[in-house]
């Protein structure tokens, strides 16, 4: 399960938007993305996203500017999943996206949290630091001018440069 921070976003197919999810149905701005079990809801001025593993859902919206930060508190999938993990993305340019969330290095390396940038086709993937798996983390994307900064964080408030 996903939950997102009032006041902040979810995945953006543009860029990020600060946004209010306050009302009991999404904005009209907003366009929903579910496979056939996954499901979005807006309860409390917060999106939670429920999926089964290895299905998707997600919430998307334009944005026309740079310089942006999106939060969200996230629940890995136990086991954790094949080929996605429980994550926030960033896209912009099509193919080009950034994401953080939690997933099991391959290997024995354990439980960490996990970032991917796709630019022009050329894919890196950073295992980052090590979490418990078993409990909600709070994950963040910041887009600088010319940087993408990952962020992790226990309770919301105090967070943590993870890359």
């Amino acid at each position: 399960m996903m939950r997102c921070l009032p006041l902040v976003c979810l995945l953006l197919t543009g860029l990020l938007v600060a946004a209010s999810f306050a009302e009991p149905a999404i904005a009209p701005d907003w366009q929903v993305h579910c496979s056939k079990d996954a499901k979005l809801s807006i309860d409390g001025g917060e999106i939670t996203i429920q999926a089964p593993l290895n299905a998707f859902a997600h919430a998307s919206a334009p944005l026309e500017q740079d310089l942006v930060t999106i939060s969200a508190r996230i629940t890995p999938s136990n086991p954790p999943a094949v080929t996605w993990c429980t994550s926030i993305f960033v896209l912009w340019d099509g193919g080009n996206w950034c994401q953080i969330g939690i997933n099991e290095q391959p290997g024995g390396g354990g439980k960490r949290y996990y970032a991917v940038e796709t630019e022009q086709g050329t894919t890196r993937e950073n295992y980052l630091a090590h979490c418990n798996q078993d409990k909600p983390h709070f994950v963040r994307i910041q887009l600088g001018k010319d940087c993408i900064r990952y962020f992790s964080s226990d309770d919301g408030r105090k967070w943590t440069c993870v890359r």
